[in-house]
C-alpha cells in the first residue's frame, strides 16, 4: 500500500478507536477506575430519595453525562445527574460520585452522608483507597448516632424529625439539641456535644412512656346521672361536680384596707393642701424661685393623694357592695373581686365564673 493511501487512513483510524473508547465507557457503567476525576457529592438521606424501577441503561447516560460535566467543574449540574442516576441504578460508584461533587461544591455535611453510604458497601481495598478530599471532610463534621428502645419514637434534632428507633446523622460540630417524642409527647431530651471528626452516641437503655390524661371521662345514662369511665375496675360511680367558686370570696378586710387607704391619702392630702396655701401666701409675700418650686411640688403631690385617697373611696365602696358578709349568701355568687397593686397604686379583679 502507498504512503499516500495509509495518510489518508489515518484520520478514519483514529475516529474509530474514538468512537469505540466512548462507547465502551457508556456500555461499562459506573466502575471505581472511572470516578477518579470525580471530585464529589453526597446527599442528605438517600440520594434520589423517590422509589423508581431499575433502568441501568439509562443510569449509564445520566452517569456519563454528570461525570462530563463534573471535569469542567460544573459541580451542580452534574450532581443533579448523579442523583437522577442513583435512582434508576443503587451502585455505590454513583455515592461516590455525589460524595466528591458535595465535596468539591463545599458542602461537608452532604459528602460525608453520602460518603456513609459508598462506605457501607464498599470492599476493604476501596475504603484504603478514599480521595483526599473526602478525607477531609470527615474531619470537618461529627455523626449523631440515637438509639432508642421504641420503634414508634420519633427522634427530633434541633426541631426536625430526622427517624425513628435508630438515626445516624451527620451534623455540624457544636451542640446539637436531641428530643424524642411519643404519642406526640417529649419523653426525653439531651442537649449532646458533638465534636469535629468524632462519633457520638446516645443511646437510651429504657424509656418511660407518656401518662395517659387523667382527666375522668363522663358517660351519660339513660336517667341522666353521669358516669365516670375511668373509676375503678368497674367503671361506675356517679360523678358529683364540683360546686362553682361564686362571688362571696371577698374577705371584709379588703374593705377596711380599701376604706383605711382613702382615709389615709385623704388625710395626707389635707395635709399637704393646708402646706400647698401656706406656701402660695409666703410666695405672694416673698416671691422667689424657690417658694414657687416647692409650691408647685406640694401642688403635685396634693393632687396625687387626692386621686388615691378617691380611688380607694370607690374601692371601699364597690367592695361593700359585693362582699360577703355570711359564708351562705357568698356561696350564691358568680363574680369574684380581688383588689391586686398596680403600677399607678390600687385595682380591682374581676372574675365572672359560669
Amino acid at each position: 500500500m502507498s504512503k499516500r493511501c495509509l495518510n489518508e487512513l489515518r484520520p478514519l483510524m483514529a475516529g474509530l478507536i474514538s468512537a469505540t473508547v466512548i462507547l465502551s465507557v457508556l456500555l461499562q457503567g459506573p466502575s471505581a477506575g472511572a470516578l477518579a476525576p470525580v471530585s464529589s457529592v453526597g446527599t442528605g438521606s438517600s440520594p434520589g430519595a423517590e422509589s423508581v424501577a431499575e433502568n441501568r441503561p439509562k443510569a449509564r447516560k445520566l452517569y456519563a453525562r454528570g461525570k462530563h460535566l463534573f471535569r469542567r467543574h460544573r459541580y451542580a449540574q452534574a450532581l443533579d445527574l448523579f442523583k437522577d442516576a442513583y435512582r434508576y441504578w443503587h451502585r455505590r460508584e454513583i455515592n461516590l460520585s455525589i460524595a466528591l461533587t458535595y465535596a468539591k461544591l463545599g458542602n461537608a455535611v452532604q459528602a460525608v452522608t453520602a460518603l456513609r453510604q459508598y462506605l457501607a458497601k464498599a470492599t476493604d481495598s476501596e475504603k484504603k483507597r478514599l480521595p483526599s478530599l473526602l478525607k477531609q471532610a470527615q474531619g470537618e463534621v461529627g455523626v449523631l448516632v440515637v438509639t432508642v428502645p421504641d420503634a414508634q419514637a420519633d427522634i427530633m434534632v434541633n426541631g426536625r424529625s430526622v427517624g425513628h428507633s435508630h438515626i445516624e446523622l451527620v451534623v455540624e460540630p457544636g451542640q446539637v439539641a436531641v428530643e424524642i417524642r411519643l404519642d406526640g409527647k417529649t419523653v426525653a431530651h439531651k442537649v449532646v456535644d458533638v465534636l469535629a471528626g468524632t462519633e457520638k452516641v446516645w443511646e437510651l437503655a429504657e424509656m418511660a412512656r407518656p401518662p395517659e390524661s387523667r382527666h375522668p371521662r363522663v358517660v351519660h345514662g339513660p336517667n341522666g346521672s353521669g358516669t365516670g369511665a375511668n373509676q375503678g375496675h368497674g367503671g361506675t360511680g356517679s360523678m358529683t361536680t364540683p360546686p362553682k367558686q361564686g362571688l362571696g370570696r371577698l374577705h371584709w378586710a379588703y374593705f377596711v384596707g380599701a376604706a383605711a387607704l382613702a382615709v389615709i391619702a385623704g388625710a395626707a392630702a389635707g395635709g399637704l393642701g393646708a402646706a400647698t396655701a401656706k406656701t402660695h401666701d409666703d410666695y405672694k409675700a416673698h416671691p422667689s424661685e424657690s417658694l414657687m418650686k416647692k409650691g408647685n411640688a406640694y401642688k403635685l403631690g396634693t393632687n396625687i393623694l387626692i386621686g388615691v385617697a378617691a380611688g380607694g373611696a370607690a374601692a371601699a365602696v364597690v367592695l361593700a357592695i359585693f362582699t360577703k358578709w355570711h359564708h351562705k349568701e357568698r356561696q350564691g355568687r358568680r363574680i369574684s373581686i380581688v383588689p391586686v397593686p398596680t403600677l399607678g397604686g390600687f385595682g380591682l379583679t374581676f372574675e365572672y365564673r359560669r
